[in-house]
């Protein structure tokens, strides 16, 4: 049963905030690119909340990082 609920907190842990759109990112040089050509009209704030959250979860701590839209 320790097993099980270990497993169910990961699952948990990894559809959680900026992991359930962009999943875990391990590497230390990161780079994101977003294509913004096709955007549908308020999609962007959808996109710019997403990043937003990405940049606090998990690329804080990474070696560098650069966003190309």
């Amino acid at each position: 049963m320790s097993a099980v609920a270990v497993l169910e907190r990961r699952v948990q842990w990894l559809s959680s905030g900026s992991r359930q759109i962009w999943g875990t990112v391990c590497e230390q040089r990161v780079v994101i690119v977003v294509d913004m050509s096709m955007m549908i009209p308020g999609f962007s704030l959808h996109v710019q909340h997403s990043l937003r959250v990405l940049l606090e979860e998990q690329l804080a701590n990474k070696h560098s990082f650069n966003i190309i839209a």
